[in-house]
């Protein structure tokens, strides 16, 4: 059985207890307040929902997410910025709640604070997934330094 939510910029699917939640903002997927919302909704909705088995981040071949919209921010005062993380931090963390096996799919590039609250495969995580964790983290910086 297959299942959708279509959203324009994050769309979540289910086929078979997998849930895919998807983000639709090429090029490079970047996490302005809409997205940041749509996110947090997806995983909310994936945490709650008894025929999802387990959560699939995607966010297109080329690049998962480039963390935070900087052309957003551009504008904002201080007060402004210190509202609005807030709702990136409840985004994260509403990934990290997922009370299921939460695997990204993406082949580069990714956001560090995304990679840090990813609940690889349960609770605690084992060696590989801690490999897998490290590698993320290390392929996010990576791509965040190039110019």
């Amino acid at each position: 059985m297959v299942t959708e939510q279509p959203n324009e910029l994050v769309s979540l699917s289910v086929a078979d207890g997998v849930a895919t939640i998807t983000l639709n903002r090429p090029p490079m997927n970047a996490l302005s307040t809409t997205v940041q919302a749509g996110f947090r909704a997806a995983a909310d909705e994936v945490s709650e929902r008894r025929d999802v088995r387990a959560v699939i981040l995607y966010g297109g071949p080329k690049v998962f997410a480039a963390g935070a919209d900087v052309k957003e921010m551009a504008d904002w005062d201080h007060l402004t910025a210190i509202e609005r993380t807030s709702t990136l931090t409840a985004s994260f963390d509403a990934v990290a709640k997922i009370p299921k096996p939460v695997e990204p799919a993406r082949p580069r590039g990714g956001s560090p604070g995304l990679c840090s609250h990813i609940k690889w495969q349960g609770a605690s995580p084992t060696q590989r997934e801690s490999e897998q964790m490290s590698a993320c983290m290390s392929k996010a910086v990576k791509d965040f330094r190039r110019p």
